[in-house]
């Protein structure tokens, strides 16, 4: 979105997507406070770079969604796809940890957390950038950490996606 196309504040049609329920996820890098402390900014930049690309090149072709990167980290929404192939991705994407290793040289693991919810997509700020908003965010970032999570939700979900 252009910045001269952003939304007034309060304007309805920032809401693109009132209420839906599809899978939502962070992912992160475990370890990367350590690799801060330990590497120049070069590196850093790009192990999040590579992991950026790993992660949109995971989600992208199932259909899902990058919301926002914060450093090593990933807020992704699975909208329009099914429960199972929302899963699958993640677990692509989970199993990504090489790929970043071939990447950057570091070896590196990622995490995944996922939670099926009602979410709100729209656009906020005056640059317009998408975000999701919503109880079922909040549940998904109270999720205990781990290697791979799935809330009961999302595995309820799955179980009757799944033939």
């Amino acid at each position: 979105m252009n910045p001269q196309d952003a939304f007034l504040p309060g304007d309805p049609r920032c809401v693109i997507a009132g209420d839906s329920r599809c899978v939502i996820a962070i992912v992160d890098i475990r370890g990367f406070g350590d690799y801060v402390r330990t590497h120049p900014g070069g590196d850093v930049l790009r192990l999040v770079d590579a992991f950026c690309r790993q992660v949109e090149r995971a989600v992208s072709p199932a259909g899902g969604e990058v919301v926002k990167m914060c450093g090593d980290a990933a807020l992704l929404v699975f909208a329009e796809t099914p429960v199972s192939q929302s899963v699958n991705a993640l677990r692509t994407l989970r199993s990504g940890g090489e790929a970043l290793h071939l990447a950057t040289g570091e070896s590196v693991r990622v995490t995944v957390r996922a939670h099926y919810a009602s979410v709100t997509c729209g656009f906020i700020g005056t640059r317009g950038m998408r975000d999701v908003a919503g109880v079922g965010v909040n549940e998904l970032f109270c999720l205990p950490a781990g290697e791979f999570v799935l809330s009961d939700a999302l595995q309820h979900a799955l179980h009757e996606d799944t033939p």
